[in-house]
């Protein structure tokens, strides 16, 4: 991710910043902004060509996600139909205590009364 630069970095921040911090009644405040490493910044600016905006939109959208969600909450008893198929396996944790899940998509089957 060398192409983007910490300068479209820095704006890419300035710019969620100043996004509003609700919709679907979820609520996020600075501390989940100041989660995201610069790395995490570059995946969204390059998921979206480099647009500021665009990128901002999209990651406030993934950390609305994520608090609505709570991910660190989830156990198996969320996912009974992704256990069975072995589709989802716990794979450790990060240096900083997150857990890693393993997902192979291509074994999913939504639809499976296992």
């Amino acid at each position: 991710m060398a192409g983007v630069g910490s300068d479209l970095v820095a704006e890419f921040r300035a710019c969620l910043a100043q996004l509003p911090r609700t919709k679907h009644g979820t609520l996020f405040e600075d501390a989940e902004l100041q989660t995201m490493s610069d790395n995490d910044c570059r995946r969204f600016l390059t998921a979206r060509n480099n647009k500021v905006e665009m990128a901002a939109h999209m990651a406030r959208n993934a950390l609305e996600w994520r608090m609505r969600i709570q991910l660190d909450k989830l156990g198996p008893s969320d996912i009974p139909t992704a256990l069975p198929q072995g589709c989802w396996r716990f794979g450790g944790y990060t240096r900083d205590g997150r857990p890693i899940m393993l997902i192979k998509a291509a074994i999913w089957r939504s639809q499976s009364k296992l």
